[in-house]
């Protein structure tokens, strides 16, 4: 059966430039010279008349700020995505969103990812210069990338012209313009904020794009982020209680065994903490425990002073390997902008 819509190929397919599904959409919308609120209605219409049954695409969703939107891994995301691929007749289009990692990661989507828009200027001119469709990249959507990778310059966040947030696509599609005033998000070339080094993560969330873009990730375990904290507790016995009491685990959660998904922002951290990338805990959570496992420390059996070494920092002071329980400090200056503290082992855990 041939395509109800008219063929676009997303960019970037099969790398860490990949299209966003939010710029895809738009960029549909421009192709069929409509709204992205007629095409939406328009794939509900003809979705209903395909199944039989009224099928209603949440036109809400277009509009979402609290990271719910078209750039989220939520249900009614996913309900265009399905709908789009079969108008199109393809199969593809989910690489471009981050549905692919839904069951690893929390509901609680706020610090996963963006509620608003963020570009890498450069990118745009780019696009230009070469004849391209200027379109956002997947990566941006994540919330903690903070410039484009490529030109190390900050994202943008707001309209050049008249500083609003880009909360939403323009109605017409148009990645490049500013849903509030109409005029291009590309200011002058000399307000490029140079940014030389990384945000934390931002190497494992490349890798991680980079794989969705090529049909991954291969996510074996229910919640693999759980699989890895449990495998690396029984390795690290009885250093694990620190290495727990290090990665603040949410105690409450923890006092009822209770199995609570990471947004995107904090598997960033526990992964860095542990020397491992987010990658290799969400397809093979206990091969990364043992790779996590490979920690530097030492444990006193008669005075039970423990040291630990590990990606992070260090953590120092005493532990009764019998029942669980201990205390002392931590300094983790690797782990986002530096952190240091004090940790409690109480009986049986953190």
């Amino acid at each position: 059966m041939s395509s109800v819509l008219l063929p676009l190929q997303p960019r970037g397919m099969g790398s860490g430039q990949v299209e966003a599904f939010a710029s895809y959409f738009g960029r549909l919308a421009q192709l069929h010279t409509c709204s992205i609120t007629q095409l939406a209605r328009f794939l509900s219409s003809w979705r209903s008349r395909e199944l039989g049954r009224r099928i209603t695409l949440n036109e809400s969703t277009l509009y979402m700020t609290n990271g719910s939107g078209m750039s989220s891994y939520g249900v009614c995301m996913e309900a265009y995505v399905d709908a789009v691929e079969h108008a199109m007749r393809v199969d593809i289009l989910r690489r471009c969103t981050l549905i692919p990692i839904r069951c690893a990661v929390s509901p609680q989507r706020f610090e996963s990812v963006r509620g608003a828009r963020a570009w890498c200027e450069q990118c745009f001119r780019d696009d230009l210069e070469s004849g391209a469709p200027v379109y956002d990249r997947l990566l941006w959507t994540l919330q903690a990338i903070t410039r484009c990778p490529e030109h190390r310059v900050a994202l943008r966040t707001t309209c050049p012209a008249c500083g609003a947030t880009q909360n939403y696509q323009h109605r017409s599609g148009n990645p490049l313009l500013c849903w509030r005033c109409d005029r291009p998000l590309i200011g002058s070339a000399s307000q490029l904020h140079l940014v030389s080094e990384p945000s934390l993560g931002e190497r494992d969330l490349c890798e991680l794009v980079v794989t969705i873009a090529n049909g991954g990730p291969m996510i074996q375990a229910e919640n693999p982020f759980h699989a890895f904290q449990r495998a690396l507790n029984s390795i690290l016995s009885p250093v694990a209680s620190v290495v727990a009491g290090v990665a603040r685990i949410n105690g409450s959660a923890r006092a009822r065994n209770a199995e609570v998904k990471p947004t995107l922002r904090t598997m960033l951290r526990r992964a860095h903490a542990a020397g491992v990338t987010v990658l290799q805990i969400l397809e093979d959570p206990r091969g990364a425990a043992t790779v996590a496992g490979s920690l530097q420390g030492t444990f006193t059996p008669g005075s039970g002073a423990i040291t630990v070494t590990y990606t992070g920092g260090t953590a120092s002071g005493t532990l009764n390997p019998t029942t669980g329980g201990g205390s002392g400090s931590y300094s983790a200056p690797n782990i986002g902008e530096g952190d240091a503290g004090n940790w409690t082992a109480n009986t049986g855990g953190c």
